[in-house]
């Protein structure tokens, strides 16, 4: 567990520490740590690169001493500059008992999404499979081993024939690389670890976003403890993909907003909080590290950043003038910060074609896909849909996070349009997030699950009504005692939690586990046979030299495995490199083909890796890999049930 505990120091203690030093406090604080820490991760990891110095937990330290130490000092200058303008901390919401009762829910909530992802793994044991699980194991241990935080260097991963002009997002690595250094352990079980954080980073943004708009503690409680049930987020981010950079940029995105609300201060109230420069400083600060983690994520930011200030301006026109400085504080660093990321996804963009899914579901499907918590399940899940039914009617007095329901129904509708309407023009609109549905509908969850706990609070409100109308109506003490014991603020939230936990088996996390579990199985992509041979592997090639393997049987985590660099560290259908091409197709060939043995050595391959599994049922071995037993410069020198390992010795020149 030592991977978990330092995933959790490097994603908390920089946030807490420098939030701390910007004049954030409780629940702000604690609901903005994640996103705080990885502000300064972005920004470590800017200077590293620019700087020429190695990126570790060493420098991530110094990052975060240096970023305390300059906001703390900003912080108290623009406080003496502004002493003696009025404005005191509107009071919180939150207190005595009330606050106990959030602070359990979230922790319940937190709980259960860790949960989901640790039963899934079988207590972390299991190895992620799927597609780009690969890649980004491979891209921790790059960063770890190598310092180098410019997301170009990724290209050493697979694209290291050809790195001109290369660009990926590495601020997710950045911090997982921190945290594998920190460990000692192994690469896996880091990005076990980094992926079970997400759905609590979820939890803890979401409840410190209602904190700051002031509402009710029920809603925070219900909010805190819905976040962990729905599948499509983060669940089915992880199984798709998994798309653990993506998810972990979503997740974030309400703390970003906590950030960016902090900056701008609250208005409608005649004792309303001081605008705060350092919070400004830190909302532009990650809304650059978002776009670092995923540029489509900081797209989404704005949205709701957008749909934030719409409807502050609507309501209290006289702010905008005194909001026009911090935010723009907030867009001139998040753009200057971004520039490398806007750089490099344009040109990705450019050489990228749209890229088209099947918009195979009915229209209908779709819509009761996203209300019934249910994308491509067999069933509505019925104990969210209910109260979330009963949060639209209702949804008047909602009207303060009203800005929270349009931005996501924006997202709703671009799902509508990816699952159901196949023209030309949708791809387009959804470019940035691959037009997948899976990627839109996780942001559109974000207002379904506000809306399912605001419905879960009306009910318990309904219950609470009728519960004192009906026993007060009995006679004498049953009347009295029942009356008041109905009247008591804790039972009716208590038995509408009890009866949707009842109801969804658990807040659905069994189910949600099991969803998950394919993607942490025992193969196909990495069994333990074959995480076994790599672990073989490693003690037989020299430093330096590359392995020769497939890009579709898993084999490309042996880099993240064993530390052992493949021809192919990745799948990339749409690109390999001529060498790579070659090598797939005619490496059987070495005993004769000149071109075959110039690009062996070239590479200086000495070992051909070769397991059984592939990612995808329709994958077979590539034509240049076959028949290896039969290949004189190719000698079987390890074998079990999943693995070979040829050794390669020097070929003939004959043609």
């Amino acid at each position: 567990m030592t991977e978990l505990v330092a995933a959790l120091t490097v994603l908390l203690l920089p946030g807490l520490a420098v939030g701390l030093a910007a004049g954030l406090r409780g629940w702000a604080l604690v609901a903005t740590a994640g996103m705080v820490s990885y502000a300064v991760v972005a920004a470590t990891g800017t200077g590293c690169a620019l700087t020429g110095l190695s990126f570790s937990p060493i420098s991530l330290l110094g990052g975060t001493v240096l970023a305390a130490a300059v906001l703390a000092g900003g912080r108290a200058v623009w406080s003496r500059r502004r002493r003696s303008a009025g404005g005191t901390p509107l009071p919180a919401r939150w207190t005595g008992w009330r606050s106990g009762a959030v602070m359990a829910a979230t922790a319940l909530g937190c709980g259960i999404g860790f949960w989901v992802v640790f039963a899934a793994s079988d207590g972390f044991s299991g190895v992620p499979q799927d597609w780009d699980a690969q890649f980004h194991a491979n891209a921790i241990r790059h960063v770890a081993e190598t310092g180098n935080a410019d997301p170009a260097s990724l290209a050493a991963i697979n694209r290291y024939d050809d790195p001109d002009g290369f660009y990926y997002p590495n601020r997710y690595y950045l911090m997982a690389a921190a945290a594998f250094r920190l460990s000692g352990g192994s690469v896996l079980l880091t990005h076990d670890a980094t992926i079970a954080l997400i759905p609590p980073l979820l939890t803890l943004g979401l409840v410190g976003l209602l904190h700051r708009f002031r509402a009710r503690p029920a809603l925070a409680a219900a909010t805190a403890v819905l976040s962990a049930t729905a599948s499509a987020l983060p669940y089915d981010l992880i199984t798709r993909g998994p798309l653990t950079p993506y998810a972990t940029g979503v997740v974030l995105i309400p703390a970003f907003l906590v950030l960016l609300h902090r900056a701008l201060g609250a208005t409608g109230d005649p004792r309303s909080e001081r605008r705060s420069m350092t919070a400004a400083v830190l909302a532009g600060v990650s809304a650059a590290a978002l776009a670092g983690i995923h540029p489509s994520v900081a797209i989404t930011a704005a949205v709701f950043a957008l749909a934030l200030l719409t409807q502050r301006w609507l309501g209290a026109p006289r702010a905008i003038a005194g909001d026009l400085l911090p935010i723009t504080v907030v867009g001139v660093l998040a753009l200057m910060l971004s520039v490398p990321a806007i750089l490099g996804s344009l040109d990705s963009v450019a050489e990228t074609p749209v890229f088209e899914w099947p918009a195979d579901l009915p229209a209908a499907h779709a819509i009761g896909d996203l209300i019934a918590f249910s994308h491509l399940s067999p069933y509505p899940r019925w104990f969210l849909l209910l109260p979330l039914i009963a949060g639209v009617m209702a949804i008047r007095t909602l009207r303060p996070l009203w800005w929270v329901l349009g931005a996501s129904a924006v997202f709703g509708g671009l799902f509508l349009l990816s699952a159901a309407y196949p023209q030309p023009f949708v791809g387009m609109l959804n470019r940035p997030w691959w037009n997948d549905r899976w990627r839109i509908v996780a942001i559109a969850t974000v207002g379904t699950i506000l809306l399912a706990a605001h419905g879960a609070v009306v009910l318990s409100d309904i219950l609470r009504r009728r519960g004192v109308a009906v026993l007060g109506a009995l006679p004498g003490f049953l009347g009295t005692g029942g009356a008041r014991l109905a009247g008591w603020a804790p039972v009716a939230p208590l038995l509408v939690a009890g009866v949707l936990a009842m109801g969804s088996n658990g807040f659905y996390a069994a189910e949600n586990a099991e969803r998950l579990e394919p993607q942490f199985a025992d193969g196909p992509g990495m069994s333990d046979l074959e995480l076994e041979g790599m672990k073989v592997l490693a003690t037989m090639v020299p430093p330096g030299a590359r392995v020769m393997n497939q890009n579709n049987d898993g084999s490309s985590a042996m880099y993240a495995v064993a530390g052992v660099p493949p021809v192919n560290g990745h799948i990339e259908v749409g690109w390999r490199s001529p060498a790579q091409e070659l090598l797939l197709e005619k490496f059987n060939e070495i005993d004769t083909n000149l071109r075959v043995q110039a690009a062996v050595e070239r590479l200086n391959i000495e070992y051909v890796f070769l397991s059984d599994g592939y990612l995808r049922p329709q994958f077979h071995r590539a034509q240049g890999l076959r028949y290896l037993d039969r290949v004189e410069s190719t000698e079987l020198v390890y074998a079990n049930p999943d693995v070979q390992i040829y050794r390669v010795h020097a070929g003939s020149t004959e043609n």
